[in-house]
């Protein structure tokens, strides 16, 4: 019987994938790679803990959430500036006039005066300049049901990678009882080959003692040559099978030495209301109810995305001329000479400027978009009663595989072994008795230790069957199992 411990681990770490959520900086277990005996639930925590697989839907998971912050930012107000009028030529515009006059109360009196309006010709002097600052208004509750549609998004993403997790789980588990049964298959071929080699000595001692012919003694030495090969085959498949296993934590080179466990010995299948319940719960499932939910969303989404935005603008505008310059001479025998020079005189308006600004739907109301959301959502229905149909029929095909396997195993543990182990003593005895030929002694030796072979395959078969179930659904495939495991532990206890 093969040696493995009867702990469903992979029912437990199952339960605490879909009940516990997802953090963004979730603490890690460091592992190291066992060296020695190896656990199920050991190769479990190295393959989730490095599994090369699992590495990029975590960033799946991290972009959802940067869409997500995205989606919730809001639109950014927009800065313009307007130029109307603007001067690209014209010569300087200028006056100057001069007055001479007496006067008996001042005397003799000249005035020089003069205007500038070289401003006038600048190149904006003129121009009519409008700043303003302009927001766009969501309507429709658009930003909310863009964060909803983001958030489902993210949901999915979470959900995938719960799929892909229930897929490495499982694919570790088959691994592992492919090294199982690998080594169960060595241990065979080298006891049958230490049987076969003490036989062919056995042999040879009594040809050399004339009592056989030593035909043989060449058929032992075929024998013992193709049991040979046997076992060589049976330990490059046990290598090929610890690399197989070692690859689920990213290592082509296993530092363990041997897998150790118990293979389950009954089985109860599932009641039809728990298999529904089970379906249900499953990560594939819920990843489709995930992925319905947020097509909805998309479609409100749309919805929403059809009704038109409002455009809300404050701003100032300048108009009028930028100002005139003036300076001038006086000369009066009252006053002296004195020199008055003004300064600009400005004309220009300013004024606040309000606007409102609406798309009018007359034609795009974005009928396509919400078309082709609705149609994806009426797709993502069928999509998860597709899925909900094909793991139904999984369950029911692993079942009945299930069951063949345990009968197999079973009948092999109660009746073929023990009737080929009978028979191969009596070949024996009769052998030395010299009732039976050595051929006879071959095929009773071949046959007992093919029905043991059988039994560690049938073994790890039924183990890998209840491994997908439990991959679908998410719970032990035969809690009587379960069940007479912890009774078991106890006893031993």
């Amino acid at each position: 019987m093969i040696q493995i411990r009867r702990v469903h681990t992979l029912f437990v770490v199952f339960i605490l994938l879909l009940s516990s959520a997802y953090s963004e900086e979730s603490a890690s277990t460091s592992f190291d790679e066992p060296q020695g005996e190896l656990t199920l639930a050991q190769s479990l925590a190295l393959a989730l803990e490095r599994n090369p697989g699992l590495a990029p839907f975590e960033w799946d998971i991290r972009a959802a959430e940067a869409r997500t912050l995205q989606a919730g930012l809001r639109p950014n107000p927009e800065l313009a500036i307007d130029l109307e009028g603007i001067r690209l030529g014209g010569s300087d515009i200028g006056s100057t006039s001069r007055t001479a006059g007496f006067s008996p109360s001042d005397g003799f009196s000249a005035s020089t005066s003069g205007s500038s309006e070289s401003s006038r010709n600048s190149l904006f002097g003129d121009s009519e300049i409008t700043l303003t600052l302009s927001q766009l208004v969501e309507l429709g509750g658009k930003r909310a049901k863009r964060v909803e549609a983001a958030n489902k998004e993210r949901q999915v993403a979470v959900w995938d990678y719960e799929v892909v997790r229930a897929d490495v789980l499982a694919q570790t588990a088959r691994a592992f009882y492919g090294v199982v049964v690998a080594q169960e298959h060595v241990r065979l071929a080298e006891d049958l080959f230490g049987l076969a080699g003490r036989a062919h000595q056995t042999i040879q001692t009594l040809v050399q003692a004339g009592k056989v012919s030593p035909i043989e003694e060449s058929r032992s030495q075929v024998e013992l040559s193709q049991l040979t090969i046997e076992r060589d085959t049976a330990s490059r498949e046990l290598s090929a099978a610890r690399v197989e296993l070692a690859g689920q934590w990213g290592s082509n080179a296993p530092l363990f030495t041997h897998a150790t466990g118990t293979f389950p010995d009954t089985f109860s299948p599932l009641s039809p209301e728990t298999m529904k319940t089970a379906i249900d719960r499953s990560p594939y499932t819920t990843r489709w109810l995930a992925e319905l939910e947020r097509r909805d969303a998309v479609v409100r989404l749309e919805r929403a995305n059809g009704k038109p935005d409002l455009t809300v603008a404050f701003g100032l505008r300048s108009a009028g001329s930028s100002g005139v310059s003036q300076r001038g001479w006086d000369l009066s025998s009252a006053d002296g000479l004195s020199l008055n020079r003004g300064g600009t005189d400005s004309d220009r308006d300013t004024q606040v400027v309000l606007g409102i600004s609406i798309p009018l739907p007359l034609f795009n109301r974005n009928q396509g978009r919400i078309k082709e959301a609705e149609y994806l959502a009426e797709k993502a229905a069928f999509e998860r009663r597709a899925m909900e149909a094909s793991i139904s029929n999984a369950l029911t095909a692993g079942y009945e595989r299930a069951s063949a396997f345990h009968a197999e195993f079973e009948a092999l543990k109660t009746t073929v072994i023990p009737t080929a182990q009978n028979a191969f003593e009596a070949v024996q005895k009769g052998y030395k008795a010299g009732k039976f030929g050595l051929l006879d002694v071959l095929i009773a030796q071949r046959a007992l230790f093919d029905a043991r072979r059988q039994l560690a395959q049938s073994q790890a078969s039924f183990q890998q069957t209840i491994v997908e179930i439990e991959r679908f659904v998410g719970m032990p495939a035969a809690p009587a199992l379960l069940e007479s495991n912890e009774e078991n532990t106890h006893e031993q206890k």
